[in-house]
């Protein structure tokens, strides 16, 4: 392990920002004591509301599936508040799950725009993902009781397109290998 996940993303109170500043100040102390990252999935207003305490953090920050920005734009004024807390140098993004970020939730090409928009305010702080086992939509979710399939979703398309929409071979490869190399110190 080297790091702790604070979900955002899948419960209510995870769109309150007092609770969320607890509740990361609380990882935070944990994962200082390790020499460890946090990690944040939450929804882009909910990151752009609490990005006092992100940039205050004593550990690296790495938030999850590119922000989940849904439809801001980079241009956006949500989307530049986004773009303004990954440029910072305590955030990690990682580049995981273009299908939660696209109103198609088999998606495996990543959104372009946004991910030059990404990379060009940190190409040394970005780590892909492949979220496997790629769960079921959160809005499916009705009853905990009740099993749901998992996305059948190519790994070998994930990584084709997410290579594909990088372009360049060195960013890819640092993207994919080196900068995570430094995140998670292997």
């Amino acid at each position: 392990m080297r790091g702790l996940r604070l979900n955002l993303y899948s419960t209510a109170a995870g769109r309150d920002v007092k609770r969320i500043d607890d509740a990361f100040t609380a990882q935070a102390a944990i994962a200082g004591t390790m020499g460890w990252h946090v990690e944040v999935i939450a929804m882009s207003e909910v990151l752009v509301g609490a990005a006092d305490v992100l940039t205050r953090s004593p550990v690296p920050v790495v938030i999850d599936h590119y922000g989940l920005h849904g439809d801001a734009s980079p241009q956006s004024e949500r989307g530049r508040r986004l773009i303004d807390l990954f440029a910072l140098p305590n955030i990690w993004i990682k580049l995981s799950a273009a299908y939660r970020v696209s109103p198609n939730t088999m998606e495996t090409r990543p959104d372009r725009e946004w991910l030059a928009a990404i990379l060009k305010v940190a190409p040394g702080r970005c780590v892909w993902g492949s979220d496997w086992p790629h769960a079921p939509p959160h809005a499916l979710h009705a009853d905990a009781n009740t099993a749901l399939p998992y996305r059948a979703l190519s790994y070998e398309s994930l990584v084709d397109h997410f290579v594909a929409a990088i372009g360049a071979a060195s960013l890819a490869q640092a993207v994919m290998v080196d900068n995570p190399a430094r995140l998670y110190e292997f």
